[in-house]
């Protein structure tokens, strides 16, 4: 989809959106886009986190990779998504989903 086509709706709306098939561009502080698949949502601690797939080959992210992100609202109520180091934090939003997962799997049978 060229610029021209892109619909520009506010992150979270996106993001919490159950409904929503859209891949999700994100815009760096250098202008440079990237395209992700969203894989999951994820509560912790009081805080909303994605975890997200990447269209394109990314440094440091192999192919079967996904990177977590923590969603927010500023104070204008603008959604936004930061990237998260910490492998820790990383670690328990990836068992959260997975349990998730595990559960809708048994769920379904």
């Amino acid at each position: 989809m060229n610029k021209e086509n892109k619909k520009e709706i506010n992150v979270l709306d996106a993001i919490l959106d159950p409904s929503n098939t859209d891949p999700i561009t994100i815009v760096d502080d250098q202008n440079v886009e990237y395209t992700f698949d969203q894989v999951a949502i994820v509560p912790h601690n009081n805080e909303i986190y994605a975890i997200l797939a990447p269209h394109e080959k990314m440094e440091g992210i192999a192919d079967d990779e996904a990177v977590v992100m923590r969603v927010f609202e500023d104070d204008n109520g603008e959604g936004f998504l930061e990237s998260i180091d910490d492998d820790k934090l990383i670690d328990i939003i990836f068992d959260k989903y997975y349990k998730m997962y595990d559960e809708g799997v048994k769920n379904t049978k």
